[in-house]
C-alpha cells in the first residue's frame, strides 16, 4: 500500500458562478481571500459580468465564503495576485474589454482600488514574477499574437507605483504563461513558457524563453510541440528537477488527447519530454505539495467543439519509486476551466472553476454550473496508522 492511498478529496461545498474562468487565492496578513473570474453573466451585452472577491474562513470544520467586493468587466479570464514589498496587487485580463486593470490593496478601507489600466489586445492571462528584486507582469495578448512584458516602477514623490511596457514577444496563438526559476550549482536561470492555443490549426508550437541577465530581456530558446495548449504550469520537485506542464485542449480530431510534462535537462540545456498524461480538453493544471506528497491536478473541460461539457478532472500524485505522476482520483466536472489549491487552518482544498455551457439557453437562462470545492481527507490514514 502506498502512503498516499489513504488520502482522498471529498466534496466540501459548491458556489454559484457565471461562466467561471478561474480562481485565485492569497492571504493578506492573517486574512485568506478567494477571487473568481466570471466570464459572462449570460444576460448583459458585451460579455459583462461581476467577478467577486471573497474572504475565506473555516468555521466548525466547514469552508465559509464571505463576499467582500465586486469587479465588473467584459470577459474576465482569470486573476493574478502579486506582492511588491508590502503592497498587494491583483490584475485581471478582460478578454473582450481589451484591458487589464491593476488594483492595489488599501489597508484603511480593506478594498482593492484601480491604480492603472493597461490597454491590451484580447488578454488571455496575466503572470507576475520577480527577477533580482524587480517585479514584472506578463500578459498574453491573444488577438495580437504577442506576449507583453511590463515592469513595475516603484513609487516616487511625484508618481505612485506603475507598470511600463518593456517588451513585446511574438507568440502566435498567445494564451497562458508560466514562470520558472531553476537553480543548479549556485546559479539561477529564469524561464517563461507561453502557450499557443490556435495557429492555423490545433497542432501548435508553444515557446519557452530564457532570461538574458545582461540585456534584461527574454530570448526564445526552444519551441514545444503542443495541441491547442490552453495553460502552462511550472514547478520544481524536492530533488531539484524543474518542469513545465502544458495542458492540451485538443488535437484536430478529439479533446481526449495527452497533455505533456517537460523536464529541464542540464546537459542538453533545454527542456525534454518526460511524461504524457491522459486528459480531456485540459484547460489548466495546478501543482501543489500536501501531506508530504507532490500533486498535479488537471481541470478537464470536456469537448467544447462537440458540446460535451461533462468530464472527469484528474488528480495525479508523484510516485517516488516510479519517478512519475500516477492517477490518484477523478472528480466530476462540467466545462472545468481552472483548478486552484489553497490551505486554511491546516486543511487543504481544491477549488474547481466550472464554466458550464455558454451557448445553451433553457427557460431563459444560460446553463451555468456551480463551481465546486474539494477537501483533502486523511481520516483513513489516521485510522490505519499510515505514516504520511
Amino acid at each position: 500500500m502506498s502512503p498516499y492511498d489513504c488520502i482522498s478529496f471529498e466534496r466540501a461545498r459548491s458556489l454559484k458562478t457565471d461562466g467561471n474562468a478561474g480562481f485565485e487565492t492569497f492571504s493578506i496578513h492573517d486574512r485568506d481571500f478567494l477571487l473568481l473570474a466570471n466570464f459572462w453573466d449570460g444576460l448583459s451585452e458585451n460579455m459583462m459580468a461581476d467577478s467577486i472577491l471573497f474572504e475565506s474562513k473555516e468555521i466548525d470544520g466547514e469552508l465559509q465564503l464571505f463576499e467582500r467586493q465586486r469587479f465588473r468587466g467584459s470577459g474576465a479570464h482569470g486573476w493574478e495576485h502579486f506582492q511588491a514589498g508590502r503592497d498587494h496587487y491583483i490584475a485581471v485580463p478582460y478578454y473582450y474589454g481589451n484591458s487589464n486593470p491593476i488594483y492595489w490593496w488599501e489597508e484603511r478601507s480593506s478594498t482593492f482600488n484601480v491604480v492603472q489600466n493597461l490597454e491590451v489586445d484580447g488578454p488571455a492571462q496575466t503572470e507576475a514574477y520577480d527577477i533580482d528584486g524587480t517585479t514584472y507582469l506578463a500578459i498574453g495578448e491573444n488577438f495580437a499574437n504577442s506576449l507583453g512584458i511590463y515592469e513595475l516602477i516603484p513609487p516616487t514623490k511625484e508618481k505612485g507605483a506603475h507598470f511600463v511596457a518593456r517588451e513585446q514577444l511574438h507568440t502566435p496563438g498567445a494564451g497562458a504563461m508560466a514562470f520558472l526559476s531553476h537553480s543548479h550549482n549556485g546559479l539561477t536561470s529564469y524561464f517563461l513558457a507561453s502557450t499557443s492555443y490556435w495557429n492555423s490549426g490545433w497542432n501548435t508550437e508553444s515557446s519557452i524563453f530564457r532570461w538574458n541577465a545582461v540585456q534584461h530581456k527574454w530570448k526564445e530558446m526552444q519551441r514545444i510541440p503542443t495541441r491547442g495548449a490552453h495553460d502552462a504550469e511550472a514547478f520544481t520537485l524536492a530533488d531539484g528537477r524543474s518542469f513545465f506542464f502544458f495542458s492540451n485542449d485538443r488535437d484536430p480530431s478529439s479533446s481526449k488527447t495527452a497533455s505533456e510534462l517537460f523536464v529541464f535537462d542540464e546537459l542538453a540545456d533545454r527542456f525534454k519530454p518526460y511524461q504524457k498524461l491522459p486528459t480531456d480538453g485540459a484547460h489548466a493544471a495546478e501543482f501543489f505539495i500536501a501531506e508530504g506528497h507532490s500533486w498535479l491536478a488537471v481541470a478537464n473541460f470536456g469537448d467544447r467543439l462537440g458540446k460535451r461539457y461533462k468530464a472527469k478532472s484528474s488528480i495525479f500524485v508523484w510516485d517516488e519509486a516510479e519517478e512519475k505522476f500516477i492517477l490518484h482520483q477523478e472528480v466530476d466536472t462540467f466545462g472545468a476551466t481552472d483548478i486552484e489549491h489553497f490551505q486554511i487552518g491546516g486543511t487543504h482544498y481544491l477549488a474547481i472553476a466550472n464554466e458550464g455551457d455558454l451557448g445553451r439557453v433553457r427557460q431563459g437562462h444560460r446553463q451555468w454550473r456551480d463551481s465546486e470545492f474539494y477537501r483533502m481527507d486523511t481520516t483513513a490514514c489516521k485510522e490505519g496508522h499510515v505514516d504520511l
